[in-house]
């Protein structure tokens, strides 16, 4: 009797400890809670490329032809550009807070959502087959490989001596539309990020020295007609 007693407070112990294992486990709350559509704005703008694109794939100094831009790295632009905009005055942890609640993180979903949608016969490439070495061994391209198609080689000088293997690929016409969709409530801080993006920003690779440089009429005409 003893043990039969034994193996029933076991086994009733180990339903207690499954009920509240099942109970902790239904507790929990859904952190990532999708905003519902009609609290969402959505605009979609038309993005050129104005100068060559270099890089932005997955390889180094690489296009991706097969994904020649994507939304992650669009967002991350638009994170990048929304910081600078903050109030430097405000504590760390409540800008990370902000960036967060708006852009997403490990606990929570962003608000902001990118669609992508391009083009294809907007798409034009530059091949680029150097054969020639210079003295450090580096292949070395000529202004004759970017002659023919117009391009100052000032503004493509980090191809002048690449580390890589040839045969390269350059984006040199590029247009796709990019919607955004965010809400109403954050919307003008989102449009201020895109507009910084796409004035001082780019995509690929040096960027900072003029190459991915975009345009985008339906952003930056608040800019350039101010009165309008």
């Amino acid at each position: 009797a003893g043990r039969e007693d034994h193996r029933l407070a076991g086994a009733a112990s180990s339903v207690d400890q499954t009920d509240m294992r099942t109970k902790r486990v239904t507790d929990i709350p859904l952190v990532f809670k999708a905003h519902e559509e009609k609290d969402l704005r959505k605009e979609t703008y038309k993005i050129e490329l104005l100068t060559p694109m270099i890089g932005g794939g997955t390889r180094s100094w690489q296009v991706d032809k097969s994904q020649v831009v994507r939304t992650s790295e669009i967002k991350q632009q638009l994170r990048f550009w929304w910081r600078t905009m903050q109030d430097p005055t405000k504590q760390i942890k409540d800008l990370l807070g902000m960036e967060a609640s708006l852009f997403g993180s490990t606990d929570q979903a962003s608000k902001v959502r990118l669609t992508l949608s391009s083009d294809n016969a907007t798409e034009e490439f530059l091949e680029l087959n150097p054969t020639k070495r210079g003295r450090n061994g580096r292949l070395q391209f000529q202004p004759s490989d970017f002659a023919s198609k117009s391009l100052p080689r000032y503004a493509l000088f980090p191809l002048a001596e690449s580390p890589e293997k040839a045969p390269f690929a350059i984006l040199i016409r590029y247009a796709f539309n990019l919607e955004i969709s965010a809400p109403e409530e954050s919307w003008k801080s989102v449009v201020q990020a895109a507009t910084l993006w796409v004035l001082f920003g780019g995509l690929g690779a040096r960027t900072r020295r003029g190459a991915g440089s975009l345009y985008c009429h339906d952003l930056v005409k608040e800019i350039t007609n101010p009165e309008s």
